[in-house]
């Protein structure tokens, strides 16, 4: 049995949400795509915030340009 996966929508994710799927993501220990539950579990996220970063990745970027320069 599956259990359904909700996004977090954009707005209710904030810098630190983000930051930490960032920090992992450039890590490279895990595919972001394939590894969902463990890249998500490694940044501290829910997987539904974990799935809200994914779908919305360029448009946090946008929002939160100082990320990923740190």
């Amino acid at each position: 049995m599956s259990t359904k996966i909700e996004m977090r929508p954009f707005d209710k994710i904030n810098k630190v949400m983000f930051a930490e799927y960032e920090r992992v993501r450039k890590s490279g220990h895990w595919n972001m795509i394939m590894n969902t539950r463990e890249a998500a579990e490694e940044a501290g996220l829910s997987i539904d915030t974990y799935m809200g970063v994914l779908k919305n990745y360029a448009a946090l970027m946008k929002k939160f340009p100082d990320v990923r320069k740190q």
